[in-house]
């Protein structure tokens, strides 16, 4: 094994773990952000219910008639709760199902399409195939063999339905450009490649080539997830705050006109 292999797996090893980092600490930030929300509406819920529980049966005098105090607001005001934490639930489950390579293509193509943590997986995705291309085509791999091994390599599915279909579509007779032109995944990194594999390119130019493409891509991971945290542990935090604090109000006022009715 000459040096520069070595100097390329050690590489492909620094990448692997850059997506490695990358998946576990958005799953963490997730979780801690997912628990959050679950425990302020769990307590809010709590709240609203056992100040409706209290009031359960409470009338009042209009003029000469006793009317039973309305708490369906409240009620409705709970489901809303438990509507939201199941929303949470959902997307809390498709996020880590999308993190730990979980999703069918098509699903993963929708979810890749969203913010933050769609645009995160999904250029981790890129990477992943980028860093397979690169290490095909360094072993002298054809491009219609490297398309296939990237298909079976890629932890992620969203990629690996086109990436199947460019190896047969290269062997067809399609050029490099064209069928990285039909990726599905719109990421600069892939069109600069569709670009630039256009025109005819030496071996060494194509390697050099997909190197940098790798090498972005994991830059660019880097910069994704750092705004991404910082986007979910702030939603989390206001969120979580918020709508406890809105059950704490709606309860304290709510018994606030009740005491003051019977003074």
């Amino acid at each position: 094994m000459n040096r520069s292999s070595i100097g390329r797996d050690a590489e492909l090893e620094v990448w692997r773990h850059v997506r490695i980092e990358a998946r576990r600490r958005l799953s963490g930030t997730l979780t801690i952000g997912f628990v959050y929300l679950l425990l302020a509406l769990l307590v809010g819920a709590f709240l609203i219910h056992a100040v409706e529980d209290v009031a359960h049966d409470t009338v009042y005098l209009q003029g000469w008639n006793q009317e039973t105090l309305e708490l369906r607001w409240m009620t409705e005001l709970i489901w809303g709760y438990v509507g939201i934490g199941i929303l949470a639930l959902v997307g809390y489950v498709m996020a880590m199902l999308m993190i730990h390579h979980r999703l069918p293509g098509t699903t993963w193509q929708m979810i890749a399409s969203t913010p933050w943590v769609g645009s995160t997986m999904r250029i981790v995705a890129v990477a992943d195939f980028c860093q397979s291309m690169f290490h095909s085509l360094g072993d002298s791999l054809t491009y219609d063999q490297a398309f296939s091994k990237a298909a079976v390599e890629m932890q992620s599915d969203g990629l690996k339905p086109w990436s199947t279909g460019a190896a047969e579509q290269i062997r067809s007779g399609r050029s490099i450009g064209q069928v990285l032109s039909s990726c599905p995944t719109r990421e600069g990194s892939i069109m600069a490649l569709a670009a630039m594999t256009q025109s005819q390119i030496s071996a060494d130019q194509s390697l050099r080539v997909w190197h940098d493409a790798a090498t972005e891509c994991h830059e660019l991971i880097a910069s994704r997830l750092q705004r991404t945290i910082q986007v979910i542990s702030i939603f989390c935090l206001l969120g979580s705050v918020g709508l406890a604090a809105f059950a704490m109000l709606v309860s304290t006022r709510f018994m606030a006109s009740v005491l003051g009715g019977l003074t």
